[in-house]
């Protein structure tokens, strides 16, 4: 950040950076093995790169790929959990552009560019929004409308 001074009470702070970074700006395979091959292309042929270093790099690029599956694989475990479930999570109220809590049964869950989501009252919903998961309200009602007794 810039900040400016225009008088000894008033300061005006501009951004120095006007696009932030991307949600999605993090180092994925296609960069590293291009990052590799770069370094690689341009090393010193006097000195070239020590071959455990060249491992250790390799290893650390396959934990942090291995690692990454089963973070995918945890958080599609976590969503398909909520199935049928009763989950309460924040939203934004269209009209007024305020966040509201609403409440509802999980119906369904997609699964869009390697993420899933939940399908809630006919609404798609990061499951990062959840705030509360409980068993499904149940209704004392039998298949005639009337109320079943509980036993």
């Amino acid at each position: 950040m810039m900040i400016q001074s225009t008088t000894s009470q008033d300061m005006i702070i501009q951004p120095t950076n006007m696009n932030p970074p991307k949600a999605n700006d993090e180092l994925g395979q296609e960069e590293f093995l291009n990052l590799l091959m770069t370094q690689l292309k341009y090393q010193d042929p006097l000195e070239p790169m020590d071959d455990t270093e060249f491992i250790a790099q390799l290893a650390e690029f396959s934990a942090l790929e291995q690692m990454q599956a089963m973070n995918g694989y945890l958080n599609s475990m976590q969503t398909s959990s909520m199935m049928g479930k009763t989950v309460t999570f924040n939203t934004i109220d269209n009209s007024t552009g305020l966040p509201i809590l609403e409440e509802g049964t999980v119906e369904s869950i997609v699964y869009k560019n390697g993420k899933s989501y939940l399908i809630v009252n006919e609404k798609e919903i990061d499951p990062q929004h959840v705030i509360e998961v409980s068993e499904p309200k149940e209704d004392n009602q039998g298949d005639d409308g009337e109320e079943t007794p509980e036993v």
